[in-house]
């Protein structure tokens, strides 16, 4: 069954915020081709408005902890939605094991904190 997971970088109690809007444009840029597939904000309705996150999309292919041996039905996975928060919380949704999961947690952080 797929991992779901939450990390926290702890921008809040240090009193920052990342700029939801200017995170996106330097997610964007070409030296994230390779991990990132796709970054967008989330849309503001309803009770997600008293959110500011964005979408991002993390390229299979830069987790090399990805099994080999998945079922069929897996190999369409080319991609994991991690949620990404103004404070610095982070969520995942579907990494199949602990080793994807920290794999992704890190290379996520890292591309965070080069945006600060």
């Amino acid at each position: 069954a797929p991992l779901l997971g939450s990390w926290d970088l702890h921008l809040a109690a240090k009193g920052v915020k990342m700029h939801i809007g200017n995170l996106i444009e330097f997610l964007k840029r070409d030296e994230y081709k390779d991990r990132v597939h796709q970054v967008a904000q989330v849309s503001q309705k309803g009770n997600a408005a008293r959110f500011n996150n964005l979408s991002l999309y993390v390229r299979r292919e830069c987790l090399k902890k990805w099994p080999t041996s998945v079922r069929p039905s897996d190999v369409e996975q080319d991609r994991v939605y991690v949620n990404v928060y103004e404070a610095g919380k982070c969520s995942v949704l579907a990494a199949p094991n602990h080793e994807v999961a920290e794999e992704l947690a890190t290379i996520v952080t890292d591309m965070l904190l080069d945006a600060l």
